[in-house]
């Protein structure tokens, strides 16, 4: 019987770790922009309040961007958990948390997902001379 190491398979493969860390992220642009729709009317009951944050969190989140109608849904579905959970059944708050990182709740779960979210330029600013504002105050002045 042989000792030692086994023969590493290819022979100029890079590690799996550096494979990874070389792959793309996914550039979501934070634009605020509501996405989805409004959190739907329930038959026999009333949305808890923090349930309906957590949906208007998500439909103003950066990945809703990139949601489709079977995301929606879990969305929707995991928003009833967080009524439910929220409402007392406790024994919820873990299938949440599961359900919130696959849906990119943290930051953590965000760079998990190959997420990045690319937030908006500031406003430039306009500086104007004594001069310039005074020739604008003397014009709205009229």
């Amino acid at each position: 019987m042989a000792t030692g190491r086994k023969p590493s398979g290819k022979p100029h493969s890079r590690p799996r770790s550096q494979q990874a860390k070389e792959s793309s992220f996914t550039l979501l642009n934070d634009t605020g922009e509501i996405h989805g729709k409004e959190l739907p009317e329930i038959a026999d009951n009333i949305w808890h309040p923090q349930s309906v944050t957590f949906w208007e969190a998500f439909r103003s989140s950066p990945q809703a961007q990139t949601f489709t109608a079977t995301d929606w849904e879990f969305l929707l579905q995991t928003t009833w958990l967080v009524s439910k959970m929220f409402d007392g059944d406790t024994k919820l708050a873990s299938e949440v948390r599961l359900r919130s990182e696959k849906l990119g709740a943290t930051a953590a779960d965000r760079e998990r997902l190959r997420l990045t979210v690319v937030a908006p330029e500031p406003p430039k600013t306009v500086h104007m001379d004594a001069e310039r504002r005074r020739r604008l105050q003397a014009l709205c002045a009229q």
